[in-house]
């Protein structure tokens, strides 16, 4: 999918965008206030394979992993996710239950969850997950601080 605009969508999961073992690719597209009930404001990966590429997610909204549910293989290349918020648990950006996950130069900027990892939480629970950060940012993110146990405002594994 190519040149796209995903804004105000709403599901249980994925408020944009469910991968259910697919291979999904996302360029130069934009998933903007979107909100899931549960996990993944704009995308919920279980098992499948997403590239997401010259995009913006901004301003997405769950209870956990505000902008991206990834449990699978997930690439995140020359994007920003900023302003995502996960309202009752860990991840304002995203959350890595389990696969490999490369993110290069990319900007988690301005992300907020009420427990861990602000900008990206990656789950102490799920051994053989891989995640590479390369050349990209992390700032300006918040785990809310007035909650016990909210650890890692950029980064929580």
């Amino acid at each position: 999918m190519s040149q796209f605009d995903v804004v105000h969508g709403s599901g249980s999961g994925g408020g944009a965008l469910g991968n259910l073992d697919g291979t999904v690719t996302i360029l130069n597209s934009r998933l903007i206030d979107n909100e899931a009930a549960y996990t993944g404001g704009a995308i919920s990966l279980q098992y499948g394979s997403t590239l997401i590429e010259n995009s913006t997610i901004d301003g997405n909204r769950a209870q956990a992993f505000g902008a991206i549910d990834g449990a699978g293989d997930l690439t995140i290349r020359n994007s920003m996710l900023r302003g995502n918020r996960a309202t009752a648990g860990s991840g304002g950006a995203i959350g890595v239950l389990q696969g490999t996950i490369l993110i290069e130069g990319s900007l988690i900027e301005g992300n907020y969850s009420v427990e861990a990892g602000g900008g990206l939480y990656i789950s102490p629970n799920s051994p053989g997950t891989t995640v590479t950060v390369r050349d990209s940012r992390i700032e300006f993110n918040e785990a809310d601080s007035a909650t016990a146990g909210s650890l890692g405002g950029g980064l929580y594994s």
